[in-house]
């Protein structure tokens, strides 16, 4: 039988390790690959392409963000990324979003 202390060591490395904050400086990147096009270099939204996001985020959930990201909105501009962008990449533009706006 494990040990109580390294039984809770080993589930707290393993819950670490399942949370991913995504990394905001490749988010930055990709964000200017993928978004900045619709929603500009610094947020401000595109003309009729894409909304502002500096400012337009507090409100919505980092679940909603990623579900957005990966499905799009239907009757809009805002394509799916699900075939573009890997999970992992989709959590980067997140902290990315977090940090910036």
């Amino acid at each position: 039988m494990m040990p109580r202390n390294l039984l809770s060591a080993a589930l707290l490395l393993f819950a670490v390790g399942c949370i991913n904050e995504g990394d905001a400086d490749n988010g930055a990147l990709l964000y200017d690959e993928h978004c900045a096009t619709c929603h500009g270099v610094d947020g401000e939204g595109v003309d009729s392409l894409g909304p502002a996001l500096d400012g337009n985020l507090g409100d919505l959930s980092d679940t909603a963000i990623l579900s957005i990201i990966d499905g799009g909105v239907a009757g809009t501009a805002m394509p799916a990324f699900r075939t573009v962008l890997t999970p992992e990449e989709q959590e980067d533009i997140l902290a990315f979003l977090r940090d910036e706006f």
